[in-house]
């Protein structure tokens, strides 16, 4: 899920913007201004169920909504029917905690299917990948990244109701403030591109599309690359590249850039200035780098301003060997902590 950087309910630590997969499966015409169907009765979607509480909370967030500009149409065409969800309640409270390291990350994300995927998926959408590239001054082989990261290259969206997802989170939810905020922002879609309720379907957390974006990204970096009006990040891919490109610059993304460096963890030796601190071999300050876990890194002979150290590198293929291994691995992978919110899928 995109959201901002450091917040949302999957919060993306800085390494994202060094690695990240993004595409789509289907070019085609967004939907016309319609009225909003009810989203299908799913296993993510499953039947009303009366909530008296919810009900109030619903017409108190009507009100506030109209009083932040959301058109009176857009409000009464939300929430028909709507209750809370119980699935997304429950997904909500199993959320997993703790972390895994670097490497089992990167060997349950970098799989060969993903990577013979992406290579494949790159090839058959190299001009349109090229013309994001020229625009934004992000390579095309990692907004291909962030899609296959995202929504496996648009295959694992989800068909959760985004507003009632929202609804149901901002009502019991354990970020009732941001996910009400959220909400707002999926109704200002609705208001400036006339999708209904059937268009913004997604992830249980609200994150949407084949480049996952939170509402409130979707806002922010969503483009209509394709001119047609619209900013279709669910069923064209000019939009989806042209947004995960546009999303990847604007929060730091440097054209030209390596995405990092070989970096070597150096052991420490007992100092004498201070007895059971850990010291590092000495480099000069130039070639070190600071670590958590009492430890030092090397730069391996990388030249200054060409991209960032990834801490907990061990064995990665040095800078002239960088450009034959696979694509994701050219990549590598956002560092090692656990992200298990939702769908990995913003």
């Amino acid at each position: 899920m995109i959201t901002e950087v450091t917040t949302g309910p999957r919060r993306h630590g800085p390494w994202l913007l060094l690695l990240a997969f993004c595409l789509t499966a289907c070019a085609g015409q967004p939907a016309a201004r319609r009225p909003a169907t009810p989203a299908p009765v799913t296993s993510e979607n499953p039947p009303p169920l009366a909530d008296a509480g919810f009900e109030a909370w619903l017409e108190d967030f009507k009100a506030e909504a109209l009083g932040k500009g959301i058109s009176q149409a857009t409000v009464s065409r939300a929430f028909v029917g709507i209750t809370p969800n119980d699935r997304v309640v429950e997904l909500d409270r199993k959320q997993p905690e703790g972390t895994i390291t670097f490497e089992r990350y990167f060997a349950n994300t970098v799989t060969d299917v993903r990577v013979k995927r992406g290579r494949a998926l790159l090839e058959e959408n190299r001009a349109m990948l090229d013309s994001v590239a020229a625009t934004y001054g992000v390579p095309a082989k990692v907004v291909v990244a962030l899609w296959g990261v995202e929504s496996g290259f648009g295959a694992n969206m989800g068909k959760f109701s985004i507003v009632r997802s929202l609804a149901t989170l901002a009502y019991e939810g354990r970020r009732a403030a941001f996910f009400r905020d959220e909400l707002t922002n999926a109704l200002r879609i609705m208001d400036q591109e006339g999708f209904g309720t059937d268009k913004l379907v997604g992830s249980w957390a609200g994150a949407m599309g084949q480049c996952q974006f939170m509402p409130s990204s979707y806002l922010k970096w969503a483009v209509d690359f394709d001119g047609d009006g619209h900013r279709d990040i669910w069923a064209t891919r000019a939009d989806v590249f042209g947004s995960a490109a546009n999303y990847l610059k604007q929060n730091g993304w440097k054209a030209g850039e390596s995405w990092g460096w070989l970096g070597e963890i150096q052991p420490r030796a007992p100092s004498e200035e201070e007895p059971g601190r850990m010291e590092g071999p000495r480099h000069p300050p130039s070639r070190r780098q600071p670590a958590a876990g009492g430890r030092s890194f090397r730069l391996a002979d990388q030249p200054r301003g060409r991209g960032a150290l990834l801490p907990g590198l061990r064995q990665f293929p040095r800078r002239d060997a960088l450009e034959q291994v696979d694509l994701f691995r050219h990549l590598g992978a956002v560092a090692g902590r656990s992200d298990r919110r939702g769908q990995l899928g913003c």
